[in-house]
């Protein structure tokens, strides 16, 4: 069991809960998405996505589909067909540049909070920011300090603060949004996703851990470990179909004037 440091900054977050785990997605550092047993931690393969390789979270979504972060771009998977919709394009939001958006967390408001590294002509820029889905809008936040190099995903666990999943180093951050202020959680192991399930919030590891994270206590503790993995890509991703995330349909985007956002494109 790992005490956690830093327990002022889970305020007014719930503690672990003992109802168990649901069933849950994960995604490999291959473009696999598994649905997991929540009862038996087996890991079944659903799809296996092209140009996965650059894929670092996901959230499950309202209509049976996924959400990813990838490349640079947020693309709605349908697991059933494989088909994929672009809502949000960062080369289009912040111009001209090499921009990468990582780590994906649902808001308490709905929206979609991520962070971004923008190489421009100044230099590179880290900043987090929230996605609306339903105006297509992103709302650039804080400009992060310390940053760790990559966040392979987020998690909010208060009004302006999210988990930052550091993928190695045993370490986890908390950036405030609002001032960028990043402060860091030492874990014994090297997470690379959060999720909550029933109440209870859990974190993944590279390997296929998951520990539960009590904000009350500050400990974390081990649950079990994810089997079923094919090949030796690592995990990348996870998302409980407890907490779906909304997303406006096309014809929805159509109505608001957003259809440039949904462009379609099919898997090779």
């Amino acid at each position: 069991m790992k005490t956690i440091a830093c327990l002022t900054v889970f305020a007014g977050v719930s503690s672990v809960a003992t109802a168990g785990i649901a069933d849950f997605y994960a995604a490999d550092a291959g473009g696999r998405v598994y649905r997991v047993d929540g009862s038996t931690l087996e890991a079944s393969l659903v799809v296996e996505l092209d140009n996965g390789f650059s894929l670092n979270d996901i959230l499950y979504l309202n209509d049976g589909g996924i959400l990813a972060n990838t490349n640079g771009l947020l693309v709605r998977f349908d697991l059933q067909t494989g088909e994929e919709r672009i809502v949000f394009d960062s080369r289009e939001a912040f111009g001209s540049g090499f921009h990468t958006t990582m780590g994906l967390a649902a808001t308490i408001d709905g929206n979609a909070y991520l962070t971004v590294v923008s190489s421009t002509s100044s230099g590179l820029e880290w900043f987090g920011g929230e996605f609306n889905p339903f105006s297509g809008e992103f709302a650039r936040q804080a400009d992060i300090t310390r940053p760790t190099g990559l966040y392979f995903d987020h998690h909010q666990i208060g009004e302006n603060l999210y988990l930052g999943a550091d993928f190695s180093g045993g370490r986890m951050s908390v950036i405030d949004a609002t001032t960028g202020e990043t402060t860091f959680i030492n874990t014994d192991f090297d997470p690379v996703s959060f999720f909550e399930s029933n109440g209870t919030l859990f974190s993944m590891g590279k390997g296929g851990e998951l520990y539960t994270l009590d904000v009350d206590s500050g400990e974390s503790e081990f649950y079990g470990n994810i089997s079923g993995r094919l090949g030796n890509n690592g995990w990348i991703g996870a998302a409980s179909v407890s907490n779906p995330f909304a997303l406006p349909t096309p014809g929805t985007l159509s109505m608001l004037g957003l259809s440039s956002l949904t462009m379609i494109r099919r898997r090779r």
